[in-house]
């Protein structure tokens, strides 16, 4: 969302800068992350991994009905601050256009 807002914005001197920076973070915290989850989980661990991709999907590659567990919920999303954060991303950028067409 940041790095479309800069684009839209033409803020290119600061997107340069923040996509590399973006994604050298990202990867530094899924490396810690599955590290942690390893550590917590083991075998369990590693069999999930070996079934589902770690950050691309594949959707060539899909899990068995009988493999899957579960269902797709809203009530978390509802429930937890996701829309309140979808809200002031949206907030921050109609801030900066309306400011940029000012």
């Amino acid at each position: 969302a940041a790095a479309g807002a800069l684009a839209v914005l033409g803020q290119r001197e600061l997107l340069l800068a923040y996509v590399p920076l973006y994604a050298i973070v990202i990867a530094f915290l899924v490396v810690r992350e599955e590290e942690a989850l390893a550590e917590r989980y083991g075998a369990d661990h590693a069999a999930y991994r070996a079934r589902v991709p770690g950050f691309f999907p594949r959707p060539w590659r899909r899990l068995a009905r009988a493999e899957r567990h579960g269902s797709f919920s809203w009530r978390p999303i509802a429930s937890g601050l996701e829309l309140w954060k979808l809200l002031g991303i949206a907030a921050v950028f109609a801030f900066f256009l309306a400011r940029r067409l000012a």
